[in-house]
């Protein structure tokens, strides 16, 4: 039997699919690396041409965060601030302010969380009006809780209402 291309189709075929293979391997295996490559680059390089427009709406969010923090934070202690808004704002709402507040601190990631608890007196109307003015108007600090207390007075048997209003600040730690 004789191996000629001319005559024997079996021959003729393994020598296109070897043909065909080599080709592949050589040329077509690499353009279409290529090819890929190229959707990939061209991928990334729109991502980054999207970049600034990300880059500055997370400028936006920081900021916001930032003056979220500015808002019920400062660089000092609140307590004066606190107590003279609370006993201006009493005396014009026929509140009584019972106690100061206590302060007590807690430091945690550079940042320390004061706690301030002040007592009020009055109606309850009044009450959730100057809870509302301390942390919505005037920003003074972030009220924590509220415990409401109805009491009696023996001596006169009244009943009247005790607030006790925690309310925090967070600062960042000095170094």
């Amino acid at each position: 039997m004789k191996w000629d291309l001319k005559y024997n189709p079996l021959a003729f075929g393994l020598a296109a699919v070897l043909i065909l293979l080599f080709t592949w391997r050589l040329a077509f295996s690499r353009t279409w690396e290529l090819y890929q490559d190229n959707n990939r680059l061209r991928t990334q390089i729109e991502q980054a041409q999207h970049m600034p427009q990300g880059y500055q709406q997370l400028q936006k969010e920081l900021a916001m965060m930032n003056e979220k923090i500015r808002r019920y934070s400062s660089t000092k202690s609140n307590q004066e601030q606190i107590v003279a808004y609370a006993s201006r704002y009493a005396n014009e709402n026929a509140l009584k302010v019972i106690e100061i507040p206590k302060v007590s601190t807690e430091k945690e990631k550079g940042f320390a969380i004061e706690t301030n608890t002040l007592k009020v007196q009055g109606d309850y109307k009044d009450i959730v009006r100057l809870i509302y003015q301390l942390e919505q108007k005037e920003h003074l600090c972030h009220v924590v809780s509220t415990d409401f207390q109805r009491i009696q007075n023996m001596k006169t048997h009244q009943q009247y209402l005790v607030a006790t209003l925690y309310l925090q600040n967070i600062n960042k730690e000095q170094s």
